[in-house]
């Protein structure tokens, strides 16, 4: 077996595979309860050709040759069938491509039962394989900004439905009928498990409308209300560490260096949930007397009626902490939000206009702890890059024309990722790979060369290649930088 690092994990790849994608994912399933067995506390993300593991005893577990000859899994797959209308935006060119009508695409297609390899990129996402080999194509060279939810797509020799609405680089061939694909609620929250086979069944009309939002209750003591909502705020802690073998992004602040000094500001434990303002203007009204603090400055009191403004300025982000930290539902272990599940912080939304937030018990909390900053952002943001796995797609010259390359922070941004807009990398061949593991802070290179570095919603796997992984500084710089911000990096 392989050993390599990639950023602060490790990638454990197995020195020969199966041919057959389904063995393959037998064996690499397998492989991942081995060493789930070996070292328990890690977390375990199986990816198309490797394992990605996250904490743990990493070198003593995957130290034991035995591992090559994991067994194999005898569990019984689950079968689901999926309604899909086949009307998408990609479907005439695909079939065109294909040298096909759109009705045998339909019906290539659909014939199949597929198997599902591997999960990963969203909550409830599935890849899966059996599709008809004269429908394999490569990924878009520019993913979209947004693919609605419940879209039927392939993408190389795989099949997949988004669960929610994303960015993505497949092509779009219809819309599955509500398929439910990831509920929280559920004993497993993924409905289709690795190994579980998949049947699309064509109909026509128009997909079920997702089922309505539930409204938490809002208690009538609350400690501040939003007065006015711009861009984006949303409620985040720590994250949801641990969970991402189960298909969950991290989520968390973007700027970790400021929603820490925020939180000591007001003497909160670490972690403590924080209202993050993304490229916007968030203004709330204190119900009752609560101390809060923007982005570290020293504490301020809020009296019943008084108003606190946060506004990131010339930054990407801003952080609101509260002593006593800002209550929310626990979700799978965490408050923060994650808005392409529609899970954690406020109704798993975006805050607006009228929301009650409510404060923990400010007795819990400690001295404050001032005269904490995060680094100044320099006029060119230089970013580090820790190792990352060496990949055939990325050409010899790849990083040193990336180091060399001049860029800058895109608006095209969210959580889940932010672009860069300037030089292009190198690339070699295409991008029909199975997708490895991801991390947040990975920077994804296009096939068209467009750098992406993947922020904390970013998915547990992905299909483009990685130039390396960003430290845990050069994150939280990134979480500071708004677009047209200029943008060198160097390698570690």
């Amino acid at each position: 077996m392989r050993l390599e690092a990639f950023g602060d994990a490790t990638l454990a790849s197995p020195r020969e595979l199966p041919s057959s994608l389904v063995e393959r994912a037998r064996h690499l399933a397998a492989l991942a309860r081995a060493i789930e067995a070996l070292s328990p506390h890690a977390d375990v993300v199986v990816g198309g050709r490797s394992v990605l593991v996250i904490g743990g005893p990493v070198a003593e577990a995957l130290g034991s040759t035995e591992l090559e000859g994991a067994p194999q899994i005898e569990t019984a797959p689950e079968r689901h069938e999926l309604e899909v209308v086949y009307d998408g935006e990609d479907l005439a060119a695909t079939a065109a491509a294909s040298g096909l009508s759109p009705e045998a695409l339909i019906s290539a297609h659909s014939a199949p039962t597929y198997v599902a390899l591997l999960t990963g990129f969203m909550p409830g996402f599935a890849y899966l394989g059996g599709l008809d080999p004269r429908l394999v194509r490569p990924r878009l060279a520019q993913p979209r900004a947004r693919v609605p939810a419940g879209s039927v797509a392939i993408a190389g020799p795989l099949a997949g439905v988004y669960p929610f609405a994303s960015p993505g680089g497949w092509r779009l061939l219809g819309r599955a009928v509500c398929p439910r694909l990831f509920d929280p609620s559920r004993a497993r929250p993924q409905r289709i498990q690795v190994l579980d086979e998949v049947r699309f069944i064509p109909v026509r009309g128009a997909p079920e409308p997702p089922p309505p939002e539930v409204a938490a209750a809002l208690s009538s003591s609350h400690a501040l209300e939003v007065e006015r909502a711009l861009g984006l705020a949303t409620l985040q802690d720590h994250g949801r560490l641990g969970l991402r073998g189960l298909g969950l992004p991290s989520s968390g602040p973007l700027d970790r260096e400021t929603f820490d000094v925020a939180n000591a500001a007001v003497g909160n434990p670490p972690g403590s949930a924080c209202v993050e303002v993304l490229v916007g203007r968030l203004s709330l009204v204190a119900r009752r007397e609560v101390h809060v603090s923007v982005d570290g400055a020293p504490e301020q009191r809020l009296r019943a009626g008084e108003r606190v403004v946060i506004d990131p300025g010339a930054k990407l982000s801003a952080y609101l902490a509260a002593r006593g930290g800002f209550e929310a539902p626990a979700v799978l272990g965490s408050r923060s939000t994650l808005l392409l599940a529609r899970l954690g912080g406020h109704d798993g939304r975006a805050l607006r206009r009228g929301d009650a937030l409510e404060v923990g018990d400010p007795e819990l909390s400690g001295r404050a702890t001032l005269g904490l900053t995060p680094a100044p952002v320099p006029p060119v943001a230089m970013l580090e890059l820790l190792a990352a796995p060496t990949d055939a797609r990325l050409p010899p010259d790849a990083l040193s024309a990336l180091c060399a390359g001049t860029f800058r922070v895109s608006d095209q941004l969210d959580r889940v990722g932010v672009r860069f807009a300037g030089s292009k990398v190198p690339r070699a061949g295409g991008d029909l790979a199975l997708p490895d593991p991801t991390l947040p802070g990975a920077l994804q290179i296009t096939t068209d060369g467009t750098p992406i570095a993947l922020g904390p919603d970013c998915a547990v796997t992905g299909g483009y290649p990685v130039a390396g992984v960003l430290s845990a500084g050069s994150r939280a710089l990134l979480g500071r930088l708004r677009p047209g911000h200029p943008v060198t990096f160097r390698v570690a």
